[in-house]
């Protein structure tokens, strides 16, 4: 009978062991998914930082654009009221000069502004694929795998499911 006993008592041990094992794997799997999905999440923040600095960018530099604009035509429209003005021309010539330097800015600026809002509108299109790809990301992570408990029960049992330990613990009445 005591080595019946330390049958079962090996297959508890194993069956002990084996529980812990498939434990700590579910355990493991679970951290393994939490880090992968943290990390998708991080990357997708680091994206998003760059991307409103680059938009910071071009915002400033829209408005430098439009100063400098603003500038020139200014100091092209005081030049030619000056050159009119030295040289006797006046009127319509004068006035029509002035309307083409207007114009000529009307332009720079539409241009300007048509350029800046295809730029911000390409950082949006960035920033919705990388929202897509840090869901693609997180979707793309392995499930936490149920925990298997029913191979250790069936080791553990059939490590102590001998014949000599079946007969021991179930003698048969024909002896």
């Amino acid at each position: 009978m005591l080595p019946v006993i330390i049958s079962a008592a090996l297959s508890g041990a194993q069956l002990g062991l084996g529980l812990s094992a498939t434990e700590n794997e579910a355990k493991m799997a679970k951290l393994r998914r939490e880090n992968l999905t943290d990390s998708a999440k991080e990357s997708f923040k680091i994206n998003t930082k760059i991307l409103l600095r680059k938009a910071e960018e071009q915002e400033r530099s829209y408005v430098q654009s439009r100063m400098d604009t603003q500038v020139e035509a200014m100091e092209a429209e005081s030049a030619r009221r000056v050159e009119a003005g030295e040289s006797g021309v006046g009127g319509n010539s004068v006035q029509g000069v002035l309307n083409d330097i207007k114009r000529q800015k009307g332009k720079i600026d539409v241009r300007n502004k048509v350029t800046y809002g295809n730029v911000i509108e390409g950082i949006k299109n960035t920033h919705t694929q990388q929202i897509h790809q840090m869901i693609s990301a997180i979707n793309g992570i392995p499930a936490v795998p149920t925990p298997d408990y029913l191979t250790p029960f069936v080791s553990a049992a059939s490590s102590f499911a001998t014949p000599d330990n079946l007969k021991a613990l179930f003698p048969s009445k024909e002896n």
